[in-house]
C-alpha cells in the first residue's frame, strides 16, 4: 500500500511589507524543507496576500506511521522558521 501525508501550513508574517518580500520567504522556506526532507511543497493559497502564506506539503511512504512521522517533523521546522509565523496546520493521510 503507498500512504500520502499531505500538510498544510498556515503562516502570518506581519513584517513583510511587499509580495516580494513575501516570495523571498516562501521560496527560502519551500528551498529548506525540500532539501532537508524527502517532501514536495508548494505556496497553495493567499498568493496575492503579503502577510498571509499557505504553504502545502506532500510526503509519500509505504508506511502509515512513517509517513505520519515524517510530516510531524516538517511541521516542527516549519514552526521553528522565524521568518513568519506558524498560525494553523492540517494533516491529512491518504492511502491507495
Amino acid at each position: 500500500m503507498i500512504y500520502t501525508a499531505i500538510g498544510r501550513f498556515t503562516l502570518r508574517a506581519d513584517h513583510v511589507n511587499s509580495l516580494k518580500e513575501k516570495r523571498s520567504i516562501v521560496s527560502g522556506l519551500k528551498n529548506r524543507v525540500s532539501s532537508r526532507f524527502n517532501a514536495s511543497s508548494c505556496e497553495a493559497e493567499l498568493m496575492d496576500s503579503h502577510k498571509d502564506i499557505v504553504i502545502g506539503v506532500a510526503v509519500v511512504s509505504g508506511s502509515k506511521e512513517a509517513a505520519m512521522r515524517e510530516m510531524d517533523k516538517i511541521a516542527d521546522f516549519i514552526d521553528l522558521n522565524r521568518e513568519a509565523e506558524l498560525v494553523s496546520e492540517e494533516i491529512d493521510i491518504h492511502s491507495f
